[in-house]
């Protein structure tokens, strides 16, 4: 759950001014961490670790994913029912908590040790959180700037949906204050950790292994994106998941994009409480 819309985007970014100002710093960083992930394939997550059965089981999640983005989700006017969303937000909750269960046992079975791979025993958490914050604050005009072309290209091609995410609704129009904890604390805590596992720690890291780290970038990213089923919303998440998996390539840690990912609910959390 990545709560993304016009007006989860730090709110100072509204003023024209600043996102031009930093936009310049913007794309010099980061178009330096793509060109060593994708040109030089300099980064540091190192791919070697996983097998074949890692393959398959990649294979299963991303079909999952893929068959869920399939089966679409109709939008709808009215408010999302308090009761649906804390059901969806637990039923989340229990599927990612499989997944991640699952890649875990396989991963182990292979000799494979997150704990290694992932830069957990080797980058000080208070390290990646305060280094996060300013990757965070530099990728935040891409989103926007992504987000804002993509809502022009799909009405230009006649997709005038402007609607908001259901959690994003949620948070912003319910009455309920313990339902809209509920939904933040999951936002929040619970799937940054989740989704950079599968996403960046697991996908990609398998991806890159086979297919280089430019295809792994690109086919996480959408998959990322695709899997919370809101196309007014899906380049500004596509961007968000680029920078994650660069400013983890960038450190070889995945602590840094879990928090960068927690922290950009976070701020958008704050937005929509307000």
């Amino acid at each position: 759950m990545d709560l993304l819309t016009t007006d989860t985007i730090v709110p100072l970014l509204r003023s024209e001014g600043l996102l031009l100002l930093l936009i310049i710093p913007s794309l010099l960083v980061y178009g330096f961490l793509a060109d060593r992930v994708a040109l030089q394939d300099a980064g540091r997550v190192r791919p070697e670790g996983f097998g074949r059965w890692d393959v398959l089981t990649a294979g299963v999640v991303t079909l999952f994913f893929g068959s869920i983005i399939a089966a679409g989700s109709p939008g709808s006017d009215a408010l999302p029912d308090t009761k649906l969303i804390i059901q969806n937000a637990l039923l989340t909750e229990a599927v990612f908590i499989g997944i991640v269960v699952g890649i875990a046992f396989v991963l182990r079975l292979g000799g494979f040790s997150w704990a290694d791979s992932l830069g957990i025993r080797t980058y000080p958490l208070a390290r990646a959180v305060g280094l996060a914050g300013l990757l965070l604050l530099l990728a935040y005009p891409l989103i926007a700037v992504a987000l804002q072309v993509w809502r022009v290209l799909i009405a230009s091609v006649g997709y005038l949906d402007d609607s908001q995410q259901d959690a994003v609704r949620f948070l912003s129009e319910s009455k309920s204050q313990v339902s809209r904890i509920v939904v933040a604390v999951q936002a929040v805590f619970f799937a940054p950790v989740q989704e950079e596992l599968i996403f960046r720690g697991f996908l990609y890291g398998c991806a890159k292994r086979y297919v280089g780290p430019t295809a792994a970038l690109i086919f996480t990213a959408a998959l990322f994106a695709g899997i919370h089923l809101h196309l007014p919303s899906f380049a500004g998440l596509f961007a968000l998941a680029v920078c994650l998996t660069l400013a983890y390539e960038w450190t070889g840690s995945i602590f840094v994009p879990m928090a960068m990912h927690a922290l950009f609910n976070l701020l958008s959390v704050v937005a929509l409480f307000q």
